[in-house]
C-alpha cells in the first residue's frame, strides 16, 4: 500500500516524499520483501500516478532503484512416460477424463463442463465453451481416443434412454 512508502525524515507525510523516497521504497520492495518484478512495476505506476493525478506534480528521476530479480518458476510437468504409467493406473472413466485431459490439453474445469455436443469425433475436433477468460476455444481430439469416447457416449446415451424410459429427470445445464 501507498501508507508503506519510507519517508525520511520520519513524521513527513505523503504529500512530501520525493522521488528519492520512491526509488527506496521500490528498493524495499524488491530487497526485503521479494516481490516478483511485476509487482514492483505496479507500484511504480501506482506512485508516479498518485504523484501526478494527485499531489499535481512530478515525482522527479525515479531510475536507479533496485529492479525485483525473482526469477520466474518454472512448471513442474509430468514426462510423456511418467503420464502414460499414471493412465496406466487408472480404469474407465477416470482413465479416459485423465487420457483427454492430456491429449486436447484441457484445464480441470474445462473437462468438467464438456458436453456431448462438444465433442466432434468425426472431425477430431473437441470445443471449450467459457474456457480461461470466459473464452471459447477449439482443441484438437486425439485419434487414440476416438473409440473409446465413442463407446463411452455410447454407453452413456443408452443410460440416459433407460432413464428416460422409467422417468427419471433431466440434468441440471448452467
Amino acid at each position: 500500500p501507498i501508507s508503506n512508502v519510507q519517508v525520511e525524515p520520519p513524521g513527513r507525510g505523503i504529500e512530501e516524499a520525493t522521488g528519492e523516497d520512491v526509488k527506496q521504497y521500490l528498493t524495499h520492495l524488491a530487497a526485503e520483501k521479494n516481490v516478483a518484478a511485476s509487482t514492483q512495476r505496479q507500484a511504480l505506476n501506482a506512485l508516479v500516478f498518485f504523484f501526478r493525478e494527485v499531489l499535481g506534480r512530478e515525482p522527479g528521476d525515479l531510475s536507479g532503484f533496485q529492479a525485483s530479480r525473482r526469477p520466474p518458476r518454472v512448471p513442474t510437468v509430468l514426462t510423456t512416460a511418467e503420464c502414460l504409467r499414471l493412465f496406466d493406473q487408472l480404469e474407465g472413466t477416470a482413465k479416459l477424463m485423465a487420457q483427454l485431459t492430456y491429449g486436447a490439453g484441457l484445464r480441470l474445469l474445462e473437462l468438467l463442463r464438456l458436453r456431448v455436443q462438444d465433442l466432434d469425433l468425426e472431425r477430431g475436433i473437441v470445443t471449450v465453451r467459457a474456457g480461461k477468460g470466459g473464452k471459447d476455444r477449439v482443441t484438437v481430439l486425439p485419434e487414440s481416443l476416438k473409440g473409446a469416447l465413442a463407446q463411452h457416449l455410447e454407453r452413456l446415451r443408452k443410460l440416459f434412454e433407460e432413464d428416460r424410459a422409467v422417468g427419471v429427470a433431466g440434468t441440471w445445464m448452467p
